[in-house]
């Protein structure tokens, strides 16, 4: 391997001619990387410490990625990586450390852009200082300034005599209708409107900023959803669209008469054991349908297991090894009457893995746990509509809570790290 075939695409390589020993090259690659940018100061130009190949791409008018014009001494060490060329040649290539999302960035970049290619081309300036009040007005109204910035330097890179002025009119237009990505402060609050116009939940609609607050932290590097006016929005949203939780409690009243009604509702007595235990360890334990059962959200490896269960004394004592509010697995112990759990493991096939199991192993689903709980809830002559699987959480909160248990033994016992324990409280 000669040093010819390490080349670079956008800087000097700096691997002296003649290295023959591949030690050699990799010494020289990793003091290329590791070259430190000089701190930026208010005695130096700007784009003094940008690479000499991307300085003459500038000058000559070609199409440059602007993100590259904001590496800081910050990010210098990883301002470049090695790939492989078509031809399978080792190449050093730019690699762009920062995604410009917003017009300040993209402002900060382009007048670095400025100062270099104005230096050879003088006589443009008037052209780019329209050019950059264009693309910025585009901006504040809400359009794609991001693509019309590429797209239009893309087509001067094919013409680079061709003026900065003129507005491109097709890319102006396809700029304003295409989709906005990542959405600016005023798309995100007319979001929010349009949510309350629907009807939706304020919690949906905070449920749904979040989403975009994710996204783009995560792509983007910036949160549009961090403004005092979409705090306020949300904050009006819930008080103006309040919400109440149509769902019922299941007492103990209504949970005897679910279990006295499976034989009917089951297909068999192992099923009815199945659904009795289950049922009742979802009252007693205050448990969540996806902390039993297998659904979209979770798997078998996280639900209720069978070496998860001891008995002592009649009473049966579960460890649950991961939940809602419980995403690393801290686990938590609740300990409850052990009849229904009893008479269903002495029926149980000896099989591993989910202790709530069909005869031939295969694992309960939610929407099964679901379907056989409403089926009970019409057969005892209530209306399934206000009982859903939450409905034994919230029944055994408010058991609690007529009994005079304390606030602080009721969140130990639903494990809610909060007073939103109050909302499962029904008098």
């Amino acid at each position: 391997m000669t040093t010819e075939e390490v080349q670079t695409s956008d800087q000097p390589s700096s691997i002296p001619a003649g290295s023959e020993s591949i030690n050699d090259i990799q010494i020289n690659l990793a003091n290329y990387v590791n070259t430190p940018l000089v701190l930026k100061g208010t005695s130096f130009k700007l784009g003094f410490n940008v690479d000499v190949s991307i300085r003459n791409k500038i000058i000559e008018g070609k199409y440059i990625d602007l993100a590259l014009l904001l590496k800081t001494d910050a990010n210098a060490s990883m301002s470049n990586s090695f790939q492989l060329s078509p031809s399978g040649e080792l190449i050093i290539k730019p690699k762009t450390n920062q995604k410009i999302a917003t017009i300040a960035r993209w402002t900060d970049a382009f007048l670095t852009f400025s100062s270099i290619y104005l230096s050879a081309h003088p006589n443009k300036t008037q052209e780019i200082l329209k050019y950059m009040h264009d693309v910025r007005v585009g901006a504040e109204r809400g359009g794609n300034f991001i693509k019309y910035d590429e797209q239009f330097r893309l087509r001067q890179s094919f013409e680079p005599s061709a003026s900065w002025e003129n507005i491109d009119s097709e890319l102006w237009l396809i700029q304003k209708i295409s989709p906005i990505w990542p959405p600016n402060l005023v798309a995100i609050c007319n979001f929010i409107g349009y949510l309350s116009l629907e009807g939706q939940a304020a919690s949906t609609a905070r449920s749904y900023v979040s989403g975009i607050s994710f996204k783009c932290k995560t792509e983007y590097d910036f949160d549009p959803t961090n403004a005092f006016v979409i705090a306020k929005l949300l904050e009006g949203f819930k008080r103006t669209n309040p919400t109440t939780d149509s769902r019922k409690p299941i007492t103990l009243q209504i949970l005897h008469k679910i279990i006295e009604i499976l034989p009917v509702v089951c297909h068999n007595r192992y099923e009815t054991k199945l659904f009795a235990s289950a049922f009742t360890l979802a009252f007693h334990g205050f448990l969540r349908v996806g902390e039993l059962a297998i659904g979209k959200g979770n798997s078998k490896d996280t639900i209720l297991a069978i070496n998860d269960i001891t008995f002592s004394k009649m009473k049966m004592v579960i460890h649950i090894r991961k939940s809602k509010t419980d995403q690393h697995g801290r686990g938590a112990v609740r300990e409850i009457t052990a009849t229904y759990g009893l008479e269903f493991l002495e029926i149980r096939p000896a099989f591993p893995g989910p202790f709530y199991c069909h005869f031939g192993g295969l694992p309960l689903t939610s929407y099964q746990f679901a379907s056989v709980l409403t089926k009970s809830i019409k057969a005892i002559g209530l209306d399934p509509k206000f009982y859903k699987t939450h409905s034994f959480r919230i029944g055994a909160a408010s058991d609690a809570s007529s009994k005079g248990e304390s606030p602080v033994k009721i969140q130990k016992a639903g494990r809610w790290k909060s007073k939103c324990y109050k909302t499962y409280i029904r008098q």
